[in-house]
């Protein structure tokens, strides 16, 4: 072998082991953004979410109250309006893989919704102890139970991200 042969052989040596570490660390770098993105794009939106989902809640809350006390036609559509927008919330923890805890919500909003109109035929008839028994026995505890639902998926969130952190530091 000649010196020239030698020389080119050793520069591609040397190319090749400075390449190949390259190559892995671009690869992995590639894999960090994505994974980094996915925390972004995905359960910081579902964070998001699940902080309007709680106004959301809240807003039941006080409308469940005005539905009881004021017994007009207004708090009665503000109480639908309030169930229809948090089960749209609810469909939208789906695309989180929040499943179980989307169902409990859509779940318990039924409960409100069949609750709250009972309790709203009852204080429009003065049937006033059944409209408080209504609200205490099925529409507050619905809307607690969702309110549990909704702490479960704010659990779920760092967990979730946790593991996505030690996979994008992993090989």
């Amino acid at each position: 072998m000649t010196l020239r042969t030698r020389l080119t052989l050793g520069l591609l040596t040397i190319a090749v082991i400075l390449v190949v570490p390259l190559l892995l660390a671009t690869r992995s770098l590639d894999r960090l953004h994505d994974q980094t993105k996915a925390l972004r794009d995905g359960d910081f939106a579902a964070s998001l979410l699940l902080g309007q989902l709680r106004e959301g809640l809240n807003g039941l809350r006080s409308a469940e109250i005005a539905l009881l006390f004021v017994r007009r036609e207004s708090s009665r559509d503000a109480m639908m309006e309030g169930i229809s927008s948090v089960e749209q919330m609810a469909d939208s923890l789906e695309r989180y893989g929040l499943h179980r805890e989307a169902a409990e919500v859509r779940s318990s909003m039924d409960a409100i919704r069949a609750g709250a109109t009972e309790e709203y035929e009852a204080a429009i008839d003065g049937r006033v102890a059944v409209a408080e028994s209504l609200s205490s026995q099925r529409v507050v505890p619905a809307i607690t139970r969702a309110e549990q639902a909704m702490t479960g998926a704010e659990g779920a969130l760092p967990t979730r991200n946790k593991k996505r952190v030690v996979q994008a530091g992993g090989p």
